[in-house]
């Protein structure tokens, strides 16, 4: 089984609670923002796409055919997949951020990995996990 087949999709719905998460990274139409939650408030008519995330998940906002959806992940989700798979593994690495997103200069972002049905291993899926401030 496919580690993808764990991440649920739907439209969009302004009452999707996104506070649920941390941190937010934004492409709107007309700006950039990396963010808390907490600090941002989400237009769905500007954006883009959006990564909605922390260390329990990812909700992944994006346009297909101007219908905003949703692609979200769970932490506890991956966790129950892997008490079934145990050739997915997980490596997480942190990334330096150029450019005007004070205070954070860095981000975890966390790979998942399994095999295909010849031995190989490849990367099944990437979200962001966290931010870390200067």
């Amino acid at each position: 089984m496919d580690i993808k087949n764990i991440i649920k999709i739907s439209v969009y719905s302004s009452d999707k609670d996104l506070s649920v998460y941390k941190y937010v990274l934004y492409y709107g139409i007309s700006n950039v923002v990396l963010s808390t939650t907490s600090n941002f408030t989400f237009d769905p008519d500007e954006c883009l796409e959006a990564y909605f995330f922390d260390e329990n998940g990812q909700a992944h906002i994006y346009r297909d055919d101007d219908i905003l959806k949703v692609a979200e992940i769970k932490e506890n989700d991956v966790k129950e997949f892997t008490k079934e798979d145990d050739q997915v593994s997980t490596l997480e690495g942190k990334y330096s951020i150029q450019g005007r997103f004070s205070p954070y200069d860095k981000v975890v972002v966390r790979s998942y990995f399994s095999q295909d049905e010849d031995g190989q291993v490849y990367v099944a899926y990437k979200r962001l996990v966290d931010l870390i401030a200067r």
